[in-house]
Protein backbone atom coordinates (compact mmCIF):
# COMPACT_ATOMS: atom_id res chain seq x y z
CA UNK A 1 0.00 0.00 0.00
CA UNK A 2 1.34 3.44 -0.83
CA UNK A 3 0.13 5.07 2.41
CA UNK A 4 1.48 5.04 5.93
CA UNK A 5 -1.36 6.06 8.26
CA UNK A 6 -1.47 6.86 11.95
CA UNK A 7 -4.35 7.83 14.23
CA UNK A 8 -4.13 9.11 17.79
CA UNK A 9 -6.26 9.47 20.91
CA UNK A 10 -7.15 13.08 20.12
CA UNK A 11 -8.85 12.14 16.82
CA UNK A 12 -6.15 13.21 14.36
CA UNK A 13 -5.36 11.14 11.29
CA UNK A 14 -1.90 11.62 9.78
CA UNK A 15 -0.69 9.97 6.62
CA UNK A 16 2.24 9.87 4.27
CA UNK A 17 1.86 8.92 0.60
CA UNK A 18 4.90 6.77 -0.13
CA UNK A 19 4.66 7.16 -3.92
CA UNK A 20 4.47 10.98 -4.03
CA UNK A 21 6.22 11.80 -0.75
CA UNK A 22 3.36 14.07 0.35
CA UNK A 23 2.07 14.00 3.88
CA UNK A 24 -0.93 15.56 5.55
CA UNK A 25 -3.24 15.33 8.53
CA UNK A 26 -6.72 16.33 9.63
CA UNK A 27 -8.75 16.39 12.82
CA UNK A 28 -11.83 14.18 12.75
CA UNK A 29 -13.40 16.17 15.63
CA UNK A 30 -14.30 12.87 17.23
CA UNK A 31 -12.96 10.79 20.09
CA UNK A 32 -9.67 8.94 19.80
CA UNK A 33 -9.05 6.45 17.02
CA UNK A 34 -9.16 2.80 18.02
CA UNK A 35 -8.60 1.09 14.67
CA UNK A 36 -7.89 1.92 11.02
CA UNK A 37 -8.60 -0.57 8.22
CA UNK A 38 -7.63 -0.15 4.55
CA UNK A 39 -10.22 -1.03 1.91
CA UNK A 40 -9.45 -3.81 -0.59
CA UNK A 41 -7.65 -2.59 -3.71
CA UNK A 42 -8.05 -4.18 -7.15
CA UNK A 43 -6.28 -3.67 -10.48
CA UNK A 44 -7.22 -0.37 -12.12
CA UNK A 45 -8.42 1.21 -8.87
CA UNK A 46 -6.75 4.61 -8.60
CA UNK A 47 -7.44 5.23 -4.92
CA UNK A 48 -5.29 3.32 -2.46
CA UNK A 49 -6.22 5.52 0.48
CA UNK A 50 -9.74 4.48 1.44
CA UNK A 51 -9.86 3.72 5.14
CA UNK A 52 -12.50 2.74 7.68
CA UNK A 53 -11.88 4.32 11.09
CA UNK A 54 -13.32 2.98 14.35
CA UNK A 55 -13.37 5.55 17.15
CA UNK A 56 -13.23 5.03 20.92
CA UNK A 57 -16.83 6.28 21.22
CA UNK A 58 -17.87 3.16 19.21
CA UNK A 59 -18.75 5.08 16.03
CA UNK A 60 -17.02 4.87 12.66
CA UNK A 61 -16.39 6.76 9.43
CA UNK A 62 -14.90 5.99 6.04
CA UNK A 63 -12.45 8.42 4.43
CA UNK A 64 -10.58 8.65 1.13
CA UNK A 65 -7.10 10.00 1.82
CA UNK A 66 -6.54 10.63 -1.90
CA UNK A 67 -9.23 13.34 -1.98
CA UNK A 68 -8.38 17.02 -1.47
CA UNK A 69 -10.34 17.23 1.81
CA UNK A 70 -10.92 13.77 3.36
CA UNK A 71 -13.05 15.13 6.22
CA UNK A 72 -15.43 17.07 3.95
CA UNK A 73 -15.59 14.19 1.47
CA UNK A 74 -16.18 11.48 4.06
CA UNK A 75 -17.62 8.48 2.25
CA UNK A 76 -19.74 7.29 5.14
CA UNK A 77 -21.01 9.75 7.72
CA UNK A 78 -24.31 8.25 8.92
CA UNK A 79 -24.24 6.04 11.97
CA UNK A 80 -26.70 3.39 13.01
CA UNK A 81 -28.75 4.97 15.82
CA UNK A 82 -28.48 3.11 19.10
CA UNK A 83 -25.85 0.67 17.84
CA UNK A 84 -22.41 0.70 19.36
CA UNK A 85 -19.85 -0.64 16.90
CA UNK A 86 -17.40 -3.07 18.50
CA UNK A 87 -15.46 -4.10 15.42
CA UNK A 88 -15.33 -3.46 11.70
CA UNK A 89 -13.47 -4.80 8.70
CA UNK A 90 -13.70 -4.80 4.92
CA UNK A 91 -15.14 -7.81 3.15
CA UNK A 92 -12.61 -8.63 0.39
CA UNK A 93 -15.14 -9.35 -2.37
CA UNK A 94 -13.95 -6.87 -4.99
CA UNK A 95 -12.59 -8.32 -8.22
CA UNK A 96 -13.17 -5.23 -10.38
CA UNK A 97 -12.72 -1.51 -9.71
CA UNK A 98 -16.46 -0.96 -10.31
CA UNK A 99 -17.51 -3.49 -7.66
CA UNK A 100 -18.95 -2.00 -4.47
CA UNK A 101 -17.03 -1.86 -1.21
CA UNK A 102 -18.58 -3.88 1.61
CA UNK A 103 -17.88 -3.00 5.24
CA UNK A 104 -18.70 -5.57 7.95
CA UNK A 105 -19.78 -4.17 11.30
CA UNK A 106 -20.20 -6.11 14.56
CA UNK A 107 -22.44 -4.26 17.02
CA UNK A 108 -22.54 -4.42 20.81
CA UNK A 109 -26.15 -5.62 20.54
CA UNK A 110 -24.98 -8.82 18.82
CA UNK A 111 -25.88 -7.58 15.34
CA UNK A 112 -23.74 -8.09 12.26
CA UNK A 113 -24.27 -5.59 9.46
CA UNK A 114 -22.95 -5.30 5.95
CA UNK A 115 -22.76 -1.80 4.54
CA UNK A 116 -22.33 -1.71 0.78
CA UNK A 117 -21.55 1.41 -1.18
CA UNK A 118 -20.56 2.04 -4.77
CA UNK A 119 -17.61 4.28 -5.48
CA UNK A 120 -16.89 6.19 -8.67
CA UNK A 121 -13.38 7.64 -8.85
CA UNK A 122 -14.68 10.76 -10.64
CA UNK A 123 -16.79 11.60 -7.60
CA UNK A 124 -13.70 11.94 -5.42
CA UNK A 125 -11.94 14.38 -7.69
CA UNK A 126 -14.75 16.86 -8.25
CA UNK A 127 -15.93 17.59 -4.73
CA UNK A 128 -18.77 16.31 -2.57
CA UNK A 129 -21.56 14.60 -4.45
CA UNK A 130 -24.09 11.97 -3.37
CA UNK A 131 -22.63 8.53 -2.76
CA UNK A 132 -24.59 5.38 -3.36
CA UNK A 133 -24.85 3.38 -0.17
CA UNK A 134 -26.96 0.39 0.74
CA UNK A 135 -27.21 -1.23 4.15
CA UNK A 136 -28.01 -4.89 4.51
CA UNK A 137 -29.54 -5.51 7.89
CA UNK A 138 -30.38 -8.78 9.59
CA UNK A 139 -32.99 -7.84 12.23
CA UNK A 140 -32.21 -10.86 14.37
CA UNK A 141 -28.87 -10.86 16.21
CA UNK A 142 -26.30 -13.22 14.76
CA UNK A 143 -24.54 -15.11 17.53
CA UNK A 144 -21.10 -16.15 16.44
CA UNK A 145 -18.12 -15.72 18.78
CA UNK A 146 -15.69 -15.61 15.84
CA UNK A 147 -17.14 -12.23 14.79
CA UNK A 148 -16.40 -10.60 18.13
CA UNK A 149 -13.06 -9.00 18.95
CA UNK A 150 -10.61 -11.05 20.96
CA UNK A 151 -9.80 -9.76 24.46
Amino acid sequence: LPHVVMGDRSGYIRWWDVTTGQSSSFNTHREGIRRIKFSPVVAGDHSHGRIAVLFYDNTFSVFDLDSQDPLANSLLKPQFPGTLVLELDWLPLRTDKNDPLVLCIAGADGSFRLVEFNINDKIFRYGPQPRFMKERFRPMPLCSPILLPTP
